[in-house]
């Protein structure tokens, strides 16, 4: 920051650093964007956007995935949902060959599972919007208990019984994800591949922001009821990669940092829409990527005004933000 000196720098970072640690203090509630498995090869929204131009038309650039699925007409929801995954899939499964090569590949998820895990009474609620399946291959390879309402993998059916209060990992995948498929009585299965019937169709919501009722049909339904018992409960929130454009999480969140909950963010650019909901929040802390650094932007409290600073390195990203752990 212009006319600072290094060592008001080095007092603003410190002062950061230990609020965050002030904030995660008590075990958060994580919520998983897309942008946390990008640098795990996994499409970013925008690129979803892209994949989807011939089907949705020119979409202008300023204009998010969200907003312009809004356009799309019924008919057209199977097909979209299909080149979605198409691409979501074959970026997951590199990413899977990738990690079977290098097993220090999910080191970073490994790190912030292992920071909240532990604790009494080892639970941990993640929150995600993704339909990839990295966690899922982290948190295995880790040896964690863990579930997404599946007991057992195939051919098991959604159960909402089987999340839990103590040593599991709660993952509340709200938009389904890539190995579910609901049959003709919308009922949900996990498959570890796609069958040859024309009975079963993806377990997917597309992320529009207000035109689908799927969102209200099992098992999205409970799985949108167990995280908003989730976010209602919230000690805090560690937010990775997350836009804040979806309209089931976003305003359950931001109920809570406005009323003093403290939320901690890391992503590489801060969406409006994040923004807008910083600047209604009284304890938060945001790690973006800047020129080649980290700006750090953080407010202790409501009666606190907002400060930032520059730091080198990329704090931004989720391996290097847990050294400030």
């Amino acid at each position: 920051m212009a006319g600072e000196s290094m060592s008001d720098i080095d007092e603003t970072k410190d002062e950061a650093f230990g609020l965050v640690q002030q904030f995660l203090k008590h075990r958060p509630v994580i919520i998983w964007g897309s942008g946390a498995t990008i640098p795990y090869g996994l499409p970013s929204m925008n690129d979803l956007k892209k994949k989807l131009n011939p089907k949705l038309g020119a979409i202008d650039e300023d204009t998010d995935l969200e907003s312009a699925l809004e356009k799309v007409e019924n008919s057209k929801i199977d097909e979209i949902k299909k080149i979605i995954r198409d691409e979501v899939l074959k970026r997951d499964r590199a990413c899977l060959n990738h990690y079977l090569r290098d097993t220090n590949y999910f080191q970073a998820i490994i790190k912030m599972i292992e920071k909240f895990y532990n604790p009494d009474p080892c639970k941990i609620d993640i929150v995600t919007t993704n339909y990839d399946c990295v966690l899922e291959y982290a948190l295995s390879m880790a040896n964690y208990n863990f579930t997404d309402g599946f007991t057992g993998r195939a051919l098991s059916k959604f159960n909402a019984n089987a999340f839990g209060e103590r040593k599991v990992i709660n993952l509340m995948k709200v938009h389904g994800s890539l190995n579910w498929f609901s049959d003709e009585d919308n009922d949900i299965f996990y498959l570890p591949s796609e069958p040859d019937s024309d009975k079963l169709k993806y377990g997917m919501v597309l992320p529009a922001r207000n035109k689908y009722d799927e969102a209200f049909e099992e098992p999205y339904r409970t799985l949108i009821g167990k995280s908003d018992s989730a976010i209602a409960q919230a000690n805090s929130f560690l937010v990775v990669g997350f836009g804040f454009n979806d309209k089931h999480l976003t305003p359950k969140i931001d109920s809570k940092i406005k009323r003093g909950s403290p939320i901690v963010i890391i992503t590489k650019k801060a969406t409006d829409s994040c923004k807008e909901k910083l600047n209604k929040a009284g304890k938060y802390c945001l790690f973006e990527k800047n020129t080649g650094a980290t700006k750090v932007t953080f407010k202790k409290g409501k009666e606190s005004g907002e400060q930032n600073i520059l730091l080198e390195g990329s704090y931004w990203e989720l391996d290097k933000f847990m050294e400030v752990l």
